[in-house]
This record gives C-alpha cells, structure tokens and sequence, in this order.
C-alpha cells in the first residue's frame, strides 16, 4: 500500500506538472547552480512542498531533509523519484535548541555545501507552526556561509488543505508560476542567529506572497510574522 501511494502522489505531481502552463520567473538566479559546482542553500515553506521536486532541473544531485519519522520517510521515497538525494534527521526543537538528529543533518549539510553541493532545507518543516523558521536554518547559515535561495510556487486553480502547513494541491490543466529570488548572503560575523532566522521568515514569506499574488491569490498567512529586512547579496 505504501509503495502505491508513493506511485499515486509520483503520478500526480507528475501529471499537475505536465498539464499546467508554468511561468518561471528569476530562472537566471538558478540557472548558474544547475552547471557550475558552487554551493546553494534552497529553501521554501513545506505548504509549498508538493510540486518544489519540479523545481530544481539541474543534473547535479540536490539533497533533501527529511525526518526519521514514518511521514518523512514517505516523503522521502516521493522525491527521490525525481532525483533527489535524502538526509535524515529532525529539525524538532529540543527547548531552545534542535533534536539530536538535527545536530546531525546539519553537520551532513555543512559537508555537502563545504563540498560545492546543493541543499534543500524547508524551515517551517516538519510540523511547524507554519511559516516560521526553526533554529536549524540559521545555524547552516551562519556556518556554512552559503547563500540561500528563496523559491516559491502557486497555481491559478488550486485546493488550499486546512492542515497545519496549509498544504497547496495543484489542480492540473491550470496556470503556474515558479519564483526563484536572488540568492541571499548573510555576513556571519555581524549577524546573529535570531537576524538571520527573521531574514530567512521574511524572505520565504515574501517569495510566497509574490507567487500567489501572481495567480490572483491573497497571500497565505502565517500565526505570526516578525518582520525583518530583506538584503539580496
């Protein structure tokens, strides 16, 4: 049964990808990590998940974080029938801090990127609260100097899940759009963990906002924004 619906969801995102007239726009921010061995941090919310495996065309492997849990290994065998590379851990909060299996996918990221390689990291992942980031990101971040990319995706005709992410299903045979931003570069030395975790929630959240406004929707909303300057670099 598990395989069948990791068939079913393959099928599907496979299907809404065909049938829907996409619009990619800022192609020319990702363009230059699809060829060239240079590190990238990708990063969108989880309600954007579903069709983010169409997202990345390049034909170096790109690797996903996913949880140890049975949810996340599902997802885990979803995308890596598109390609994808699979890191385990959790990016849970343990008090102010993140899971052990945190602190380990984040020294598995940091060797990936330290070696030209490309990650993707879903900060409000993986149970939220919904559109904010968790102290993971931050710390990849800060570490690893790498600049992170926001990308976004929504659709003319779409079913919004009332789940905790506000999962977005795309109804096939409608109007897309992929927005990739200009990639954003942190100075480690003059910025904490805190301005950098804003920094990431603003971008993610305005990247979102641009993409649904784009296909005639209001913007998805967060339990609490905190706002913070957006500075491409």
């Amino acid at each position: 049964m598990r395989a069948f619906a990791v068939s079913l969801i393959e099928g599907y995102i496979r299907l809404a990808f065909a049938t829907i007239r996409w619009t990619m726009v800022g192609e020319a921010h990702i363009a230059p990590y699809w060829r060239n061995d240079q590190p990238l941090i990708a990063a969108y919310w989880h309600g954007r998940l579903l069709m983010m495996s169409k997202a990345w065309h390049g034909e170096r492997p790109c690797w996903v974080l996913t949880s140890r849990s049975r949810d996340g290994g599902f997802i885990g065998q979803v995308v890596e029938r598109f390609g994808f590379k699979i890191v385990q851990g959790s990016s849970e909060r343990q008090g102010e801090g993140v899971s052990k299996g945190g602190t380990d996918a984040l020294r598995r990221y940091l060797r990936i990127l330290a070696d030209g390689g490309v990650v993707v990291i879903i900060p409000d992942g993986p149970r939220g609260p919904r559109m904010q980031a968790q102290p993971g990101i931050a710390a990849l971040l800060k570490m690893s100097k790498a600049p992170l990319m926001p990308i976004a995706w929504s659709t003319r005709w779409r079913v919004v899940l009332g789940s905790w992410d506000r999962m977005i299903l795309p109804i096939p045979f409608s109007r897309g759009v992929f927005i990739y931003r200009q990639p954003i570069r942190i100075d480690p030395q003059a910025q904490g963990l805190d301005e950098i975790t804003r920094l990431v929630e603003a971008a993610l959240t305005e990247v979102a906002a641009a993409a649904d406004e784009a296909m005639g929707h209001p913007p998805i909303s967060a339990p609490e924004i905190r706002p913070a300057e957006i500075r491409p670099g």
